[in-house]
């Protein structure tokens, strides 16, 4: 290097530490210490070498990384525990099936012998009600009650997890801390620990563990279905994200109806066939293997659809619960199996065609039941009469992107992209979903009747929808034995 180039590198490091210096500084004045990741064993060294008292700290258990239950950092605190430190870990799960997981049993066990009183939060169902600042994370500790340290990520985490660590004596943020862990606790389901009886009902989808897959299947795999004949990507590979967020139609907006009707099924059939009917990702097939599971009884479960990408995660799904399926792709209009089914199962299927389809699947499904076999399924009603097609609105567009972002961002840190990449693709979806309205409760029953059904159940509920709230109908229908 020339005596001109040292000349001019040496003053511009020199400013350049200066700035850092005046950050950590500001920082530092502020009550805020920033560090890197690489930095988490001397945080720990200090953290716990110096807590008098004790504190509380989260685990996101979020499905995007493994850890190591026995990292410096996890032994620190349980080193802090043994000299009488009152540290309590509360494992949050998005879904109750992560307690099946063998690093988190681990975990607890490690945890537990060295005194630290562990809780397990299902918090799947409380991300949109509790009470955390859109910029705060969920994985933090409060200790002796006068610092904070949060797990920051900034976009996506790789596989060590955070991008940085905050450490903040501000006032302001220990109070937010001691906010949301008052609403985590207050709130939340408590589960037992691993090995013990829950008590309540498991319908569990690890959505969380399968919206990346289902993202990458869908760019692979899709090539059109009844949402979208030339490409359906843009639906599968944002549905269980959104699904996630509770923003789309799904079987979960229906559940109590579908678990008293197919316990009826249970009750009334010796290992029924099943046909699903078309299917966005696992989640009707989740609610007959329950269903089924609670009540003892077998079934034989069909999985037909135009896409292989639902098909998949349907396989992977009954895989996971030790469960065996058929899955058939194929098209419902000209679907010849050789042995016909006790009952045919979809959800909020029909509005993807128009009038005339409408008429061919509902021919189809007969053809496809035996006599006395029943189609059980929610349809969207509303809509105008003068209009085969329904399209959002570029308000309802924006409203749509908005929801989702504010929904992704309370759940970043359970998911793998960020809560932007996210709302893009809702965007997306919500610019390019189509639906064909079916305008009053009265055409839809009367196109049933005409085909050949009877009506064991046909209610009419409202659900808060994906653009706005809407009526469904809720409704079983038998096909006639003499038709």
């Amino acid at each position: 290097m020339s005596e001109i180039a040292q000349q001019e590198l040496y003053p511009a490091l020199i400013q350049q530490l200066r700035r850092h210096w005046l950050a950590v500084e500001n920082d530092e004045q502020r009550g805020v210490l920033v560090f890197p990741p690489s930095e988490i064993n001397q945080i720990a060294l200090v953290l716990f070498g110096n807590i008098a008292q004790g504190g509380f700290v989260t685990f996101v258990v979020s499905g995007r990384h493994g850890w190591d239950p026995q990292s410096y950092y996890f032994e620190a605190a349980r080193l802090a525990a043994r000299k009488g430190r009152a540290i309590t870990r509360a494992f949050l799960l998005p879904h109750r099936q992560y307690m099946n997981d063998d690093v988190l049993r681990l975990h607890w066990r490690l945890d537990s012998d060295a005194g630290i009183e562990v809780k397990f939060l299902y918090v799947g169902d409380l991300l949109s009600e509790l009470l955390v600042a859109p910029t705060s994370s969920l994985d933090f500790g409060i200790w002796d009650e006068a610092i904070v340290c949060s797990a920051i990520s900034q976009g996506v985490s790789g596989p060590g997890g955070p991008s940085e660590w905050r450490i903040s004596s501000r006032p302001e943020e220990i109070e937010m801390a001691k906010w949301v862990r008052d609403d985590l606790l207050s709130k939340a389901i408590e589960l037992p620990p691993p090995g013990t009886d829950p008590g309540i009902p498991d319908l569990e989808e690890p959505m969380v563990r399968t919206a990346p897959l289902m993202d990458l299947l869908a760019m692979a795999l899709c090539r059109g279905d009844y949402v979208s004949p030339e490409d359906c990507s843009w639906y599968h590979g944002v549905w269980q994200y959104l699904r996630i967020c509770d923003l789309v139609s799904t079987p979960t907006w229906h559940t109590r109806f579908y678990i008293d009707e197919l316990t009826r099924l249970a009750q009334e059939h010796d290992e029924p066939r099943i046909l699903i009917s078309g299917t966005a990702d696992y989640s009707v097939l989740a609610h007959v293997l329950w269903t089924f599971g609670r009540a003892g009884r077998a079934c034989r479960v069909t999985v037909l659809d135009l896409c292989e990408t639902p098909l998949i995660l349907c396989r992977w799904y009954a895989k996971h619960l030790d469960q065996d399926i058929t899955t058939v792709r194929a098209d419902i209009l000209t679907y010849t199996p050789e042995e016909k089914f006790n009952c045919i199962i979809t959800d909020a299927f029909l509005t993807r065609f128009a009038p005339d389809q409408r008429l061919q699947v509902q021919d189809s499904w007969k053809a496809l039941l035996k006599p006395g076999g029943r189609v059980i399924t929610t349809v969207r009603i509303g809509g105008s009469a003068n209009s085969e097609r329904v399209v959002a609105k570029p308000e309802q567009v924006d409203m749509f992107r908005k929801r989702a972002l504010a929904q992704a961002t309370r759940w970043q840190d359970f998911l793998p992209i960020t809560a932007e990449e996210i709302a893009i693709k809702a965007q997306r979806y919500a610019e390019r979903m189509v639906s064909h309205p079916i305008v009053s409760a009265d055409e839809l029953r009367d196109t049933f009747l005409r085909r050949g059904y009877d009506f064991e159940r046909f209610d009419q509920v409202e659900v808060k929808g994906e653009m706005a709230p809407t009526i469904y109908i809720e409704m079983v229908a038998r096909k006639r034995r003499s038709s």
